[in-house]
């Protein structure tokens, strides 16, 4: 995290590192005496916390202008372990200083400073600063022949940045990939990462990386040997190249010139370029570089039968080297290497847990987001379904226990019996009828009868026909909760029989079909041991299966049950078995050449899974077998 100045020089001066951080890295010129003035002013000011800062920022414009022992010297006076030193800061010096030693050269000290910079960024969680440290080691592993390692590595990381969205560290590591391919002479593949890394320079604004990666295309035509389309390209880079005033880049471009040069059989051309580059990089003192000019400047003279010029080329660039005193201590680099594969070990089981974490987090957030929608849903539902119901009227009163009093009998209270009316039955509504006669008064309604008794009737001509109202029903077809006609048989329950015994497993049982996976077994571990296939670092599940005429599943199931591992445990196990037996037989023998006979596709993966099966690194294997 970079921090912003207090000066008592002006607020134009709080803005210092904004201006150092976007003029690189494409104008480190410019940069440089704005990194001064910072650097001066934080050290007036005492703070030390703002002076690592000032520090690392000046140490980093002295590296883009490839003067790295410069850089270096301020990285030194740092303290990046020094606890009022901010994280961040300490970790991205140690990188920075790690990449002044690859440049020079110094390849274990380089290793060292990327040690203590992953141990710092690990304890830290700084999962994405790790990442960029293991991006350099995969560079050196580059440079030093283990192609199959950085290829690994690089592809691992690339992506680690792409789940991430670290999109400026995936484009590095695809330029560095795509050179890579170029050196394994996967010339499609090659370009094809270099194409991607550019086209996100392009769209994100570097110009300078993205020149970076025309020079890297150039390179890779020149090899195909479509050497015109190279020289068209080269001949447009000279043009930008100039305005960022950068040696690094003059002189990778030079020795581009020169190969085509070569190429033309312009050979005096072509000496002249690589003398250029070579006198460039001694001025830098870029070691690492260099080597390839002078192989290539030595060949050039061969071809020319020069025979003492390449001999004089050659003493040069030792003089030079042992007055650099860069040379890398291969024993010193081997264990950091090791020491480098547990912190690697580490950051990859950090990396995965943080994954995990996502992808629960993830879950979780769905689950919520789930059941939102199915409560919104159903709130909908619940509407829509109230505003269609049709209107209900309010649920008559309950029928009153109080029997009405039946009519007739009111009828004949008030009327004498000498004139009571004649009844006549109604069949239609199976009530009784009375037949009053004119003479006869028509008695009064009861007062409290729930039949509501007889209606008003208005003066005039009375009616001669009365009904007997059957007992009040107020809605047609309404219980009244008492059920005429004979009782209801009870239904009978049908009882449902009890559920058959569950199946045993047949792999609990011990049934045919374990004596099929134990017979299985037995032919894959006949075959794996008589061909020797754990040899063989493409070795898969599909390649057992097709060789003993069954599928993919059958065999991993069968080496599930029977070995206790899976695939690649078994495998494995069988490999850590051969490389002990290489390892007492000749012990001597170099560990890449171990890792390459008993199967295992790198030396990095060969340190991690022989201890993990055996306990111990290989080295102290092969001590404890001479002890």
């Amino acid at each position: 995290m970079l921090l912003v100045p207090v000066s008592a020089s002006g607020a134009s001066d709080a803005d210092l590192p904004t201006v150092i951080n976007r003029l690189l890295p494409d104008h480190a010129g410019e940069a440089l005496p704005v990194a001064l003035r910072y650097h001066r002013e934080a050290t007036e000011s005492g703070n030390k916390e703002i002076l690592a800062e000032a520090t690392y920022l000046l140490a980093l414009v002295y590296y883009k202008q490839s003067r790295f022992e410069t850089s270096n010297r301020y990285l030194a006076d740092l303290g990046p372990e020094d606890p009022e030193t901010d994280t961040e800061i300490a970790v991205r010096s140690l990188i920075l200083q790690g990449r002044n030693y690859f440049r020079l050269d110094a390849l274990d000290r380089a290793m060292e400073s990327w040690n203590r910079g992953m141990r710092i960024a690990l304890n830290n969680g700084m999962l994405r600063l790790a990442a960029e440290i293991r991006m350099h080691v995969a560079g050196i592993d580059h440079a030093t022949g283990y192609f199959a390692e950085a290829e690994e590595e690089l592809n691992e990381l690339i992506g680690f940045f792409d789940n991430g969205g670290y999109s400026s560290e995936m484009a590095r590591a695809q330029l560095m990939y795509g050179a890579l391919l170029l050196d394994r002479q996967e010339f499609e593949n090659a370009l094809a990462q270099t194409r991607s890394a550019g086209d996100y320079f392009r769209r994100a604004g570097h110009p300078f990386l993205e020149t970076q990666t025309k020079l890297q295309h150039a390179r890779i035509l020149l090899k195909q040997g479509r050497v015109g389309e190279s020289e068209t390209l080269a001949r447009q880079l000279q043009l930008e190249i100039r305005v960022f005033q950068s040696g690094a880049l003059a002189a990778e471009l030079s020795g581009i010139r020169a190969g085509i040069a070569a190429e033309k059989q312009d050979y005096a051309e072509a000496i002249r370029l690589y003398e250029e580059v070579i006198r460039s990089y001694m001025m830098s003192g870029e070691a690492a570089r260099l080597g390839e000019i002078v192989r290539k400047l030595h060949h050039t003279h061969l071809i020319q039968g020069d025979a003492q010029s390449a001999e004089n080329l050659l003493r040069r660039h030792s003089d030079w080297r042992r007055d650099q005193g860069t040379t890398t201590n291969e024993n010193i680099l081997r264990e950091w290497r090791e020491s480098f594969d547990q912190l690697r070990e580490r950051h990859q089981n950090a990396v995965r847990e943080y994954e995990r974490q996502q992808a629960m987090m993830f879950y979780v957030a769905l689950g919520i987001g789930v059941v939102v929608l199915l409560v919104v849903l159903f709130i909908l539902v619940r509407k829509k379904g109230k505003m269609n119901e049709p209107e209900t009227k309010p649920n008559p009163e309950p029928e009153s226990d109080v029997k009405p009093e039946p009519v007739q009998e009111k009828i004949s209270e008030s009327v004498p019996s000498s004139s009571k009316p004649e009844k006549v039955y109604d069949e239609k509504t199976s009530a009784d009828i009375h037949v009053i006669t004119p003479d006869q008064p028509v008695p009064n309604p009861p007062k409290n009868s729930s039949s509501g008794g007889f209606p008003v009737v208005p003066e005039g001509p009375r009616p001669l026909v009365e009904k007997k109202f059957a007992p009040f029903n107020p809605i047609p077809g309404q219980r009244t909760g008492k059920r005429s006609g004979p009782p209801r048989k009870p239904t009978p329950v049908k009882e449902t029989p009890p559920d058959p015994k569950p199946a045993e497993n047949p792999r609990k049982t011990g049934t045919f079909d374990d004596q099929k996976m134990e017979e299985l077994f037995g032919r894959i571990k006949k075959l794996i041991e008589s061909k020797h296939l754990y040899r063989d670092k493409n070795i898969s599940v599909s390649v057992i299966a097709s060789r003993l005429e069954t599928n993919d599943r059958y065999v991993s199931q069968a080496v599930n049950q029977f070995s206790g591992s899976n695939f690649n445990g078994f495998i494995n196990a069988y490999r850590a078995e051969e490389a002990c037996r290489l390892m007492r037989e000749n012990p001597d023998l170099p560990v890449k050449d171990i890792a390459s006979k008993a199967g295992y596709g790198s030396v990095s993966s060969f340190h991690r899974l022989f201890k993990k099966e055996t306990g111990q690194t290989p080295s102290q294997y092969v001590e404890e077998s001479r002890g």
